[in-house]
């Protein structure tokens, strides 16, 4: 019984030591995508449970509710992040009219925040949750 009792001890160890990210989920998350020759200003924030609220200069808001499949890698992806190490601002400041793409994650009562450029070389966890936010704006909107 013993035995039993610390191998079952030992599984459910390794299993939360084998989760993804910091363990802790986001609450909301605010992508936005501006600037740029055509002016782009386009936002979306969305909640933890996938509800979101799409804004675009020039339209009335949009809202809807995310995919369960969107939801779970948005969490991936931004638990994969190591938020502390980030930086405030990626960027090339040698590029002229510049698009940027506006990240702000709130984890617990922290807001992690970060902005990229055009040319900027963000970490690549940061890229690849940049990426499936621009995706999830395009097909939104």
């Amino acid at each position: 019984m013993r035995i039993f009792l610390a191998l079952l001890v030992s599984m459910a160890l390794f299993a939360a030591g084998c989760s993804s990210g910091s363990g802790k989920a986001f609450r909301q998350i605010t992508y936005s995508y501006t600037g740029g020759v055509a002016g782009f200003d386009q936002s979306i924030t969305i909640a933890a449970n996938g509800a979101y609220t799409l804004k675009e200069a020039g339209r009335p808001d949009r809202t809807g509710r995310l995919t369960s499949a969107d939801i779970k890698s948005l969490r991936d992806l931004a638990g994969a992040i190591s938020w502390g190490a980030v930086a405030e601002k990626y960027d090339d400041p040698r590029v002229a009219d510049a698009i940027f793409e506006g990240l702000s994650v709130e984890v617990g009562k922290t807001v992690y925040q970060t902005k990229v450029g055009t040319g900027g070389q963000p970490p690549s966890e940061v890229a690849q949750l940049l990426g499936k936010l621009k995706t999830i704006l395009d097909t939104h909107k």
